[in-house]
């Protein structure tokens, strides 16, 4: 039976444009090297197998090294001082995205879950800035797993939904049942109302309740910045699980149908993988219709 390989060696994250190498198996080659002209040249042969070996470590590097996005959005093409950053990290081995949102024209920030990279991410918030709060999109351990050692950095306050309470106190027994070292999260110091309305600054949040992954999951909805992070509700592709604990999967459709509503254009900043849009869920996600499921 043949066999297949397929790496995608890199692919561009700009967002707009996607550029792709392969590699194929070793019996895709010419059986006799002689009879490939490509390979009869020592040159055209030294440059091919370079560009395959920094290809393979461009793989590595993307997809088993934390990474790193930079997001700036100006409001306003002559408002130079209304200016908002998000950077983001992935960390752990859940690979979950945590986010930094700035207002520059106040130089206040938050984090968006503090996921892992305690010290990385308190440093991106407090670069120029004031570190405000701490969002909480939901208490799974990936979510939550350096909030200890964040607090011992700042005394921000941690805001999160009431209904993921029983799963953030159960963060260390999580880790175990994981393999997942975690220190007991600090208490959360308010409680997130669905429709509420949170200020970075001069920036508005609306908490939109989406239950289905968790039961208290949210997402941060800045809709003059047409950006929603999502936390693990929907995903590019695909959405949160639904076989965990406390999770219900009637109650996930009910949140995919509250998003489904959002405009087109409205950027998606998901709790894993790359970013997305609404209009490119509905074109491409399985899962995002309603009645899909």
């Amino acid at each position: 039976m043949r066999s297949s390989l397929k790496l995608i060696v890199y692919e561009s994250k700009s967002g707009s444009s996607v550029s792709r190498t392969y590699c194929g198996p070793p019996h895709a080659l010419k059986p006799r090297l002689a009879s490939n002209p490509k390979t009869t040249n020592p040159c055209i042969f030294i440059l091919t197998s370079a560009k395959t070996f920094f290809g393979v470590l461009t793989v590595l590097w993307d997809v088993y090294l934390p990474w790193k996005f930079t997001l700036s959005i100006r409001i306003g093409a002559l408002k130079v001082s209304n200016l908002v950053k998000i950077d983001w990290l992935t960390v752990g081995p859940f690979q979950t995205n945590v986010y930094v949102f700035k207002c520059l024209e106040s130089q206040k920030s938050v984090i968006v879950d503090g996921g892992g990279e305690p010290q990385k991410l308190h440093a991106m918030a407090t670069d120029g800035a004031e570190l405000a709060e701490i969002w909480q999109t939901h208490g799974h351990i990936d979510h939550v797993a350096g909030l200890a050692d964040l607090r011992a950095l700042s005394d921000a306050p941690i805001l999160m939904h009431r209904a993921d309470l029983p799963l953030y106190e159960g963060a260390e027994a999580q880790g175990r049942v994981y393999g997942f070292p975690c220190k007991a999260p600090p208490s959360v110091d308010r409680f997130l109302e669905d429709g509420e309305t949170l200020s970075v600054g001069a920036h508005q949040a609306k908490v939109i309740l989406l239950p289905g992954h968790s039961p208290g999951s949210v997402a941060f909805y800045f809709e003059e910045l047409k950006t929603i992070l999502s936390g693990d509700v929907l995903f590019a592709g695909s959405m949160g699980r639904v076989d965990l604990p406390l999770a219900n999967p009637r109650a996930m459709r009910e949140s995919l149908d509250k998003l489904w509503e959002l405009p087109d254009d409205v950027r998606v900043l998901s709790g894993h993988g790359p970013e997305t849009t609404i209009g490119t869920e509905r074109r491409r996600n399985p899962y995002f219709a309603p009645g899909s499921f």
